[in-house]
């Protein structure tokens, strides 16, 4: 079978091409790459989106001349045409913030809040010394203004299931239009880990169905962590438990940063700059902005802050509602994200009656939608006396000492995961897994597995 590794980008620094520029796809924005003081003229874009990096030639040709679509707003009453590759804007070689917009298709705000970003990088004349990266998600979906086609884009990043479609691109492609998009996207992302040592920053755009303030779910790992504690929202950690197969989860396996981020409700046109304002930040904490770059910081997290709704810090996901293939779900109508629930609130009700809070926190999430088998979560709060002894704890790699406990034992096909036998380790409660940076991946009978995200 095909190996689905990502090459590291360290391993690889010295097979890396001379650095060239490359550009936005020209139906997106106008200007050429690399500075953004260069000659803003359409076949100077399309002379060097002919070029490459890091990235093939074959590859990036068939990024920026892939399938172009058409993206429509109803919110912003706006359409944009788009191909795989959004942008490609900065010198290469060192830092790169890769931002993918639109793995669902009915979530176009985060489409064209990149746009917007590049159209913004050429016309202001920021000099950028690191490289931004663009890229769409669900393209069919994103034409179509759906959520998916034939399955969730965002749940089919595992090991053995990218494996199986690298296997046989062709029988999986056939199979469903997300496979299609998968590869290509798999293929993207690994030519721009290979384009140089990085450091690499992915972040994931998304709106929800409920109105909500912006946060930002992220894999708990302490870069992870370093990074999201620069915005001024709040921090949603231990979502990966719950959701298997997300982009992000797959890419913090290769020790990169990588961060979701809910800017706002599908139908809000605020959600457009709530994502430019994260991204300006972003690229600012991440040095790709130069120090004549012109762009108001503080305007930008002030504008964060006025949509956070004094909600800031960390939370960790408890429990998910997840929705059975035929059941008939319905949320009640009025909540919002961060709504506090008590246990045994009236949630949502189905063929069987009314569900109810399994416990006490705030509600996250909440499913307005037909379509997502998420129902809801529920998170709480986490005080920061936790937060620094998972620090230290981490960094004084206290881990090694679980596969010496009774139950406890390294797992024979991976060397970062442990398997708990649940009737030997009764002890070990979930949180002390989470202190030492494990996150629970599945149960199979009485055996627990628990693979560790710090690498």
């Amino acid at each position: 079978m095909t190996d689905c590794t990502l090459p590291d980008p360290q391993a690889i620094a010295a097979l890396r091409q001379p650095q060239t520029v490359n550009a936005p796809h020209p139906r997106n924005a106008t200007g050429t790459a690399g500075s953004a003081t260069a000659p803003a003229d359409s076949r100077a874009i399309q002379r060097a989106g002919s070029v490459s990096d890091g990235l093939s030639k074959d590859t990036l040709a068939a990024l920026a001349d892939s399938r172009v679509i058409r993206v429509r707003s109803e919110a912003l009453d706006r359409e944009i045409e788009t191909s795989r590759l959004m942008g490609d804007l900065g010198p290469r070689g060192g830092v790169t913030v890769v931002v993918t917009a639109g793995m669902h298709g009915n979530e176009p705000s985060g489409v064209f809040a990149v746009h917007d970003l590049f159209e913004q990088l050429l016309a202001s004349g920021a000099e950028l010394t690191g490289r931004l990266v663009g890229l769409a998600g669900n393209l069919a979906a994103l034409s179509r203004g759906v959520r998916q086609v034939d399955r969730d884009l965002n749940r089919v990043w595992t090991g053995p299931e990218i494996a199986r479609l690298l296997d046989d691109p062709a029988a999986a492609r056939r199979e469903s239009s997300e496979a299609t998009e998968a590869l290509e996207l798999h293929s993207a992302i690994r030519a721009l880990l290979g384009s140089g040592p990085g450091p690499f920053y992915f972040i994931d755009l998304h709106t929800t169905s409920s109105v909500t303030s912006p946060f930002i779910p992220f894999d708990d790992t302490l870069k992870n962590r370093d990074f999201v504690r620069h915005f001024p929202v709040a921090g949603v950690l231990g979502i990966e438990e719950y959701l298997s197969g997300t982009l992000l989860s797959y890419l913090t396996r290769f020790n990169i940063v990588t961060l979701g981020y809910e800017a706002g409700q599908h139908v809000d046109p605020q959600s457009v700059a709530a994502h430019i304002a994260l991204l300006w930040l972003a690229l600012d904490h991440a040095g790709c902005l130069g120090p004549s770059h012109g762009i108001d910081m503080a305007a930008q997290r002030k504008l964060l802050q006025s949509r956070a709704d004094d909600l800031s810090g960390f939370f960790e996901v408890r429990y998910r509602y997840g929705i059975g293939p035929e059941e008939q779900f319905r949320m009640k109508p009025g909540f919002r994200n961060f709504a506090p629930v008590q246990k045994n609130s009236h949630l949502a009700d189905n063929q069987h009656g009314p569900i109810r809070a399994k416990l006490g926190g705030r509600i996250l999430m909440p499913l307005y939608q037909s379509t997502g088998s998420d129902g809801f979560f529920l998170v709480r709060q986490i005080a920061p006396f936790w937060l620094n002894l998972s620090r230290r704890l981490r960094r004084g790699r206290y881990e090694r000492w679980l596969a010496l406990l009774p139950g406890v034992r390294i797992a024979p096909d991976d060397p970062e995961s442990l398997e708990v036998d649940t009737r030997v380790a009764r002890f070990l409660a979930t949180q002390i897994f989470h202190l030492l940076g494990y996150r629970r991946h599945r149960a199979e009978g009485r055996i627990i597995r628990w693979s560790r995200r710090e690498i």
